[in-house]
């Protein structure tokens, strides 16, 4: 499970580094106290001087936010996990909180067969929108999302829990920022 993580998280790499207009000026990690980092886990690739900063515990597993540091720039992701026994071949995501609206088009998720059921991995570079969006999401009495495919779709919604753990890692990223 850990290879599979560090993985994922070194191939985001490629992915995020073309999209520099999406990150922020950041500090350095050793400039977060050890209290601050308190429920993260860390993972540092020295080669290519990045952080990764996700929730330790996450609720359910099935999405949560996480932050890459790459050398002075921070980026804030999200990613949701789905799966079922059929496919949704997901390429859009719906939020819905306190009565608001708020639309990702997706391009494709990754996706994996498992004995007796399809998984489907969305991983997503948040834009400065999309962040204020989950800080609401995060306070909201009511939040939902859907993944909407071309195959089906998936309704979830947020507890407090995953709103709790989407408070954490907004905090971080706030101290993080320059």
């Amino acid at each position: 499970m850990k290879k599979l993580l560090l993985f994922a998280l070194v191939f985001v790499v490629a992915m995020f580094r073309a999209q520099d207009s999406e990150s922020v000026a950041s500090k350095r990690i050793s400039e977060i106290s050890k209290e601050d980092l308190k429920g993260f886990f860390t993972k540092e690739d020295k080669f290519e001087n990045i952080v990764f900063i996700t929730p330790t515990m996450v609720n359910n597993n099935s999405r949560y936010g996480y932050l890459v540091l790459d050398g002075d720039q921070l980026f804030f992701r999200y990613k949701i996990n789905y799966s079922g026994y059929s496919w949704i071949f997901a390429n859009k995501i719906i939020f819905l909180y306190d009565g608001e609206r708020y639309e990702i088009p997706y391009v494709e998720p990754k996706t994996e067969v498992f004995y007796g059921s399809v998984g489907e991995f969305i991983d997503f570079l948040c834009t400065p929108e999309t962040i204020d969006v989950f800080r609401k999401i995060a306070v909201s009495k009511q939040a939902d999302y859907r993944l909407e495919g071309t195959k089906g779709n998936s309704d979830s919604k947020f507890s407090n829990g995953s709103k709790k753990d989407l408070l954490k890692i907004l905090s971080l990223y706030d101290k993080l920022k320059k």
